[in-house]
């Protein structure tokens, strides 16, 4: 009995002199479109309120999924910010960045904005499939006449990109091309649906 004690507890300590994994940060990188001319510019004011997103979400760690309705995270595997955070950044960088309106704000209340963009993330995950590891991405975002109170484009824009491998970093780099196809894909929505109602 004393022999099994003495085991356990040598376990133990052995167990606790184990090194923790290392955390390891993954980015999501985006580039800007290129700006529109200045005729192309509409003299409207844009306010972009803080995408919205489940729980999950609102954490850095990455989450992957190997069935419908079971997510799962890594714990030594992070963002280098929340998906919300990060896709919410990109989407303000593109706005700005096309120069299809005369401003682009992130705060409501001083902006004045003739437009408002709200919207929520619905999917930012690696997916595990039998062909192999997928990155998705899904959002919803909605256009509102900010003085009318009225909406004039609401829509789910989504994209799955297959990574090269079977690993964190391949998934990463589809990520990053998953998020920059459905940010350009807003800009490009948002300033048509903006010109339309004018």
């Amino acid at each position: 009995m004393k022999r099994l004690v003495w085991l356990s507890l040598s376990l133990l300590l052995l167990a606790g002199c184990a090194p923790m994994p290392q955390t390891v940060y993954y980015r999501v990188d985006y580039t800007p479109p290129p700006p529109r001319t200045e005729a192309q510019r509409l003299p409207l004011g844009l306010s972009v309120e803080p995408l919205k997103a489940p729980e999950a979400l609102l954490q850095p760690n990455i989450i992957y999924r190997t069935s419908e309705v079971a997510l799962q995270q890594y714990p030594y595997r992070l963002w280098e910010a929340s998906p919300v955070e990060l896709v919410g950044r990109h989407l303000v960088l593109g706005l700005r960045a096309a120069g299809l309106f005369e401003r682009v704000v992130t705060d409501r209340l001083l902006s004045g904005a003739d437009l408002t963009l709200r919207g929520r993330l619905l999917r930012f995950e690696e997916v595990d499939k039998d062909d192999g590891w997928w990155a998705q991405v899904a959002l919803w975002l909605e256009l509102e006449d900010g003085r009318a109170h009225q909406t004039i484009w609401s829509g789910q824009i989504s994209r799955e990109m297959k990574a090269a491998s079977s690993s964190t970093e391949a998934v990463a780099e589809a990520m990053t091309k998953a998020v920059q196809e459905c940010v350009d894909q807003a800009v490009t929505e948002i300033g048509q649906a903006a010109s339309k109602g004018r």
